[in-house]
């Protein structure tokens, strides 16, 4: 219900709101942003006096303000994993609020900065006064507290934690605190909040409140998200692990708190008089000088690489030590989780510890990888001139060059190598010529022979992958691996990709005519086609087509009108409406569907209503900005 847009006057910039002039004391950016599907927004301009500013309202807000400049202090709005804005924090004089969706929360003191839920379009924030904090997650008040810190996910967001203070005294000091997003270790927000002193801290975990200790640090969850163990400070000033109900023995450092594969079994490092040990079902190690790398493998196993007096590092499984060697990386568990891997060095060469034993060493290791779903590890080594990829034990056959090896989703490793083959001169006496050889390998095993004109590409989902190939001279095929082959008849290829829902594209180019190839199935032709976006919700694929020297927008059976230009096409919630803009002969008009509306001077990116059943878009004859509303009952739109 709120129109929004950026005008300039008389060198003067505004934030127009339902017609309404805001003055800006700077060049606005555009990218107005709404949140979530409420008529809240936020407005990014560059301030004359430097630094980018937001601009927060709605119609109310806006059009209530006598004065010509409006700039609450608004911080950047928060984003969920999918890019949809969510939430927005600002303060209006002396409160705080935050902004999420249709909801506004209450006056405070202060507020955090929101942060996005994994896997949702929700946030988490925190805000209060200087006696209590509330805790809302995706909505709901999780708690109100004497003082707490900003909830930590699981990766899927379906479980939460955080630190509570309870009878302490705020002080007068506020502390920032670094949230982290759990995928990536990427800084999420920064959280303000009163620091505190005194009482006792405690952690909550799903509304369950945990003992009280001195200090509670931020939890870390298992691999299955399904519980946490925490570092905590005991009343004597020593630190401990908390986990599932029992607390560890104090030392004088904990860290590097580690589950095991199935999430039951946990271990940490602890420090004790300046040697360290792995703490593992309530057992301690022998102490060591540092320990690092700690990974969890099957229930109750873990290994880890330790170093001695001269430096010299080992791994260590369990209780049994390997080595030593020069350095050692990249640990890990086979799929079995007993059986421990390493990269080691050693005397100037490199290998793979597998077991107890390296099977062979070579001069370089690149491209060293492996994933939760598939954890032999898979990587290229040089020997000499000659290139292996090594999957586990498996050595590969020699290559002079290669692809990085691509581990798809069903486990085959897959690989573009090279060989080159000498042939005479173009004239006598002149030096060989080497000409390449390509071969794509799959688990080992050579595919046809061709000439291949493209890396190997993976879909998104990491369980299809294909390769550009001339199969017969001159002809380019796309050839999908341990799936179909694609030749173009009399046409050819613009370009081949897949989307985010891992369908094969093909762009093909005939005799004045383009067409697009989905997982082999053949869409009209048109004069001319370009991707305009790809999308996964709710209409995947969406293109720019012409006729002559019209356009419109395709997507799937999804067709608009045409038009000299189209622009800023919109679906429907349930995907089975297309809108756009589209000009002709100088004046605009709304497209929704094959329905089209009159002849405005200008229209402006339209929106569907919430419910779905009407599109908006502001309009404008000469100086007049009005909003058009469609419903779709009342136009025959297909």
């Amino acid at each position: 219900n709120v129109v929004t847009y950026t005008a300039q006057l008389d060198g003067q910039d505004y934030l127009v709101v339902n017609g309404n002039k805001h003055a800006v004391d700077g060049r606005i950016l555009g990218g107005v942003r709404y949140v979530g599907k409420s008529d809240i927004f936020a407005a990014p301009y560059y301030r004359s006096s430097g630094g980018i500013k937001w601009i927060i309202g709605d119609g109310e807000w806006l059009e209530s303000h006598s004065d010509n400049l409006y700039s609450p202090k608004v911080y950047p709005p928060v984003t969920s994993d999918d890019r949809s804005t969510v939430a927005v924090r600002a303060q209006h004089g002396d409160q705080w609020f935050v902004h999420e969706g249709l909801v506004t929360s209450e006056p405070a003191t202060w507020a955090s900065q929101p942060v996005a839920i994994p896997g949702k379009r929700a946030v988490a924030y925190r805000y209060g006064d200087r006696e209590t904090t509330t805790v809302v997650i995706n909505g709901s008040k999780v708690g109100v507290h004497d003082w707490a810190r900003n909830p930590i996910f699981n990766e899927e967001g379906t479980n939460y934690a955080y630190a509570i203070g309870i009878g302490g005294q705020p002080t007068k000091k506020f502390n920032a605190i670094c949230n982290r997003d759990p995928k990536d270790d990427s800084v999420a927000g920064i959280l303000h909040g009163p620091a505190y002193s005194g009482g006792t801290y405690n952690m909550v975990f799903n509304r369950k409140v945990g003992p009280p200790f001195a200090f509670v640090e931020d939890p870390i969850f298992n691999p299955a998200g399904t519980d946490i163990a925490y570092a905590v400070k005991l009343d004597d000033g020593k630190s401990a692990v908390h986990h599932n109900g029992t607390t560890s023995a104090g030392y004088k450092y904990v860290d590097s708190i580690t589950f095991d594969r199935p999430g039951t079994g946990m271990a940490f490092v602890g420090t004790r008089d300046s040697l360290r040990y792995l703490v593992s079902n309530g057992k301690e190690s022998a102490g060591h000088k540092s320990i690092t790398q700690v990974t969890g493998g099957a229930a109750g196993t873990f290994a880890y690489v330790n170093t001695n007096a001269q430096d010299l590092e080992f791994l260590t499984i369990g209780w049994s030590a390997l080595g030593p060697f020069e350095s050692i990386d990249e640990v890990g568990f086979m799929p079995d989780g007993r059986t421990a891997f390493a990269r080691v060095r050693h005397e100037g060469k490199v290998g793979v510890l597998i077991g107890h034993e390296v099977t062979r060493w070579f001069d370089e290791i690149q491209s060293f990888t492996t994933s939760q779903d598939h954890p032999t590890p898979t990587y290229m080594a040089r020997d000499g001139e000659a290139w292996h990829v090594i999957t586990g034990n498996q050595v590969g056959p020699a290559f002079e060059k290669l692809q990085k090896p691509i581990v798809l989703g069903d486990g085959r490793v897959v690989y573009l190598a090279l060989t080159f083959e000498s042939k005479p001169g173009p004239t006598e006496g002149a030096p060989d010529v080497k000409e390449p050889k390509h071969h794509v390998i799959v688990d080992g095993k050579a595919q046809p022979s061709c000439i291949v004109r493209s890396d190997v590409t993976a879909s998104p989902d990491g369980f299809r992958a294909y390769y550009r190939a001339e199969l017969e001279p001159g002809v380019h095929s796309i050839v999908e691996i341990g799936g179909r082959t694609y030749t173009p008849k009399d046409a050819k290829l613009d370009y081949v990709m897949f989307d985010e829902e891992s369908r094969l594209v093909i762009h093909e180019v005939g005799d004045g005519y383009h067409r697009l190839v989905i997982d082999h199935v053949t869409q009209p032709a048109f004069d001319d086609l370009s991707l305009y976006s790809i999308r996964s919700t709710p209409s995947p694929l969406t293109a720019s087509v012409t006729e002559g020297d019209k356009e419109a927008f395709v997507s799937g059976s999804l067709t608009t009108g045409y038009f000299d230009l189209v622009t800023d096409p919109i679906f429907s919630a349930n995907g089975q409406t297309l809108a756009c803009r589209g000009r002709t002969d100088g004046s605009w008009h709304l497209a929704i569907g094959r329905w089209t509306s009159d002849r405005y001077d200008d229209v402006f990116p339209p929106r569907f209503t919430q419910d779905g059943k009407s599109v908006q878009c502001a309009v404008r004859v000469g100086s007049d900005l009005m909003r058009l509303t469609v419903h779709l009952d009342e136009v025959d739109w297909q």
